[in-house]
């Protein structure tokens, strides 16, 4: 099935000590989804069995009637015992606030 009518979802990018937070990208030709980037002042470390929210400086103005969804990366979770909290996390399109990942280590 084509898809002819793209959707536009406004993002707006968060400045913190003169840095930009990086928008959404694709990160290989077949990626099914695009990436989102932690946007830190400092580096965090989650120790094992806690978690941590982690803000990404973006903000989406996702329309009425969808919502937007965070997958955690099998990559992480393989290598460094790292996922999302609740496996799946839902944006609903009401929410205009900092995006933020719920990670935890199961390490």
């Amino acid at each position: 099935m084509a898809y002819n009518n793209p959707m536009t979802l406004p993002c707006r990018q968060i400045q913190r000590n003169g840095r930009k937070a990086p928008l959404p990208a694709y990160q290989t030709a077949g990626a099914a989804a695009m990436d989102v980037h932690a946007f830190l002042d400092e580096p965090v470390t989650i120790q094992p069995g806690c978690r941590a929210l982690i803000p990404t400086g973006l903000c989406m103005a996702i329309p009425k009637n969808y919502g937007g969804f965070l997958l955690g990366r099998s990559g992480l979770a393989a290598k460094f015992g790292v996922s999302l909290t609740n496996s799946v996390g839902l944006i609903d399109a009401d929410y205009r606030g900092e995006l933020k990942v719920n990670l935890i280590n199961h390490g």
